[in-house]
């Protein structure tokens, strides 16, 4: 059952509430015995309003987990910036050059005609405000910095196979260590030696790349609030959980994060290359 659906019958139910409520005030206390009848539709409306609450707490999730992370929004901003430069700088270009022609074009006028030769300069250039090029850099530049709008406001839109659960709108249909799926969370545990529980964090994300930071902070908060002496002296943490907006993010912390040949999850080039063949 869709939102629009919930709400339907939501206010169908509400529209039968009120008439009987009229004609129970139409008919007078005689016809007060029968109201035990519309009492049988508040259970049907109370779990349509509660699934009414998770269908629309499903919808937000959806739009949390469509909207790109920080790190992605600076690079698309940072490209936007880019082209918006390029484009004004062509536009610059373009008027200069063409102003430049326009005054070529009236001084030759002028001496033309200190000289008694009218016309003999041909046909006139285009004006500045319908020459071709510039009109084009034109749209172009209003383009881009509409591009550059949109990366630095970004509006999540999830795509049209995506789905909640409305039983717990948290959760996601993560991989199962045995194979299949389930509807569950990401668990993140963070210990001391010993075994030390020091954080444990639900991650709605079956990968760990993006838990790396939230779980540092949870770790740093249980750690201050249960006044524990002293610092964390080193964090570890296994190939998964690398990065670079995470690196960045935790530059200031002795980290140590597992990478076998995940180059890129470090934001550096592969150096391992394919053995010769033979």
């Amino acid at each position: 059952m869709t939102i629009s659906q919930c709400e339907k019958d939501i206010d169908a139910l509400m529209e039968d509430v009120v008439d009987h409520a009229l004609s129970v005030e139409a008919d007078g206390p005689a016809a007060r015995g029968d109201g035990e009848d519309a009492c049988d539709n508040w259970p049907r409306l109370s779990r349509l309003c509660d699934r009414l609450t998770r269908a629309h707490l499903a919808r937000d999730r959806l739009h949390e987990r469509a909207m790109p992370s920080p790190t992605e929004i600076q690079i698309k901003v940072e490209a936007a910036e880019r082209m918006v430069a390029r484009a004004e700088k062509r536009l610059a270009a373009e008027t200069d050059a063409h102003q430049e022609k326009l005054k070529k074009y009236e001084l030759r006028v002028r001496e033309d005609r200190a000289a008694g030769r009218r016309g003999a300069n041909g046909r006139p250039p285009v004006s500045m405000e319908h020459k071709t090029v510039l009109v084009r850099q034109r749209k172009r530049l209003v383009k881009m910095r509409a591009w550059l709008e949109r990366a630095r406001t970004p509006r999540p839109a999830p795509s049209p196979d995506s789905r909640a659960c409305l039983s717990d709108p948290d959760s996601r249909l993560i991989p199962g260590k045995r194979g299949g799926y389930l509807q569950g969370y990401n668990i993140q545990i963070v210990c001391a030696r010993r075994q030390f529980l020091l954080a444990i964090e639900a991650h709605d994300n079956p990968s760990d790349r993006t838990a790396l930071l939230p779980v540092v902070k949870k770790t740093q908060h249980n750690h201050q609030a249960a006044r524990l002496p002293g610092d964390i002296q080193l964090w570890l943490a296994d190939s998964g959980y690398a990065s670079a907006a995470s690196f960045e993010a935790l530059s200031d912390l002795p980290l140590l994060v597992s990478i076998t040949s995940d180059a890129d999850q470090a934001g550096f080039p592969a150096k391992r290359q394919q053995a010769p063949a033979g």
